[in-house]
């Protein structure tokens, strides 16, 4: 009769099937993802046709709040002259506080330059990983079960190769096939 465990030995092989739970969870969501990139994208130049194309899109939106940030700097620069100019206090305080107004909008428009910046190196990156991992899965870099490829074809024998020939009409009297 073997003694029951301890309370240590029982924490201890605990720990040991949580910890073996947490790997086999891991593998099984790997799997899931990698066959889910294998459904995704047909080939690398796809995974390439992709990330060119969201990066040009994201490129062209931070064009464009770039020019709405020229503009706004342009429109800055001529409300600080306008206080400047102003002969009276009312007038200066209203060119005062469209100033404030304008350097709140740029700040913003900054903001947002530099969140799209920072979405469009995230672009690159996850396109980048897409491909890396891709290529790992496809080129038998990876464990042969994640990648699933395709079963090998039998050999071929006489009666395979007769049975797999397409189909036609027997030739009429005098025609070449």
């Amino acid at each position: 009769h073997a003694a029951p465990p301890t309370a240590e030995e029982t924490a201890q092989l605990e720990a040991e099937e949580a910890k073996k739970q947490q790997e086999e969870k891991v593998v099984k969501d790997k799997r899931r993802k990698d066959q889910a990139l294998l459904v995704t994208y047909a080939n690398e130049k796809e995974i390439d046709f992709l990330r060119d194309r969201a990066v040009k899109e994201q490129e062209k939106e931070i064009a464009k709040l770039a020019g709405q940030k020229d503009a706004l700097l342009k429109k800055h620069q001529a409300l600080e002259a306008e206080a400047k100019a102003a002969k009276d206090p009312s007038a200066a305080e209203k060119a005062n506080k469209a100033l404030r107004y304008n350097e709140a909008e740029l700040k913003s428009q900054q903001e947002v330059i530099d969140a799209k910046n920072l979405e469009l190196e995230g672009i690159k990156a996850k396109y980048g990983e897409d491909k890396r991992r891709y290529l790992e899965i496809t080129k038998g870099s990876a464990p042969a079960a994640v990648a699933s490829p395709a079963p090998a074809a039998a050999p071929a024998t006489p009666a395979a190769t007769k049975a797999a020939a397409p189909i036609t009409a027997p030739a009429k009297p005098g025609e070449a096939r």
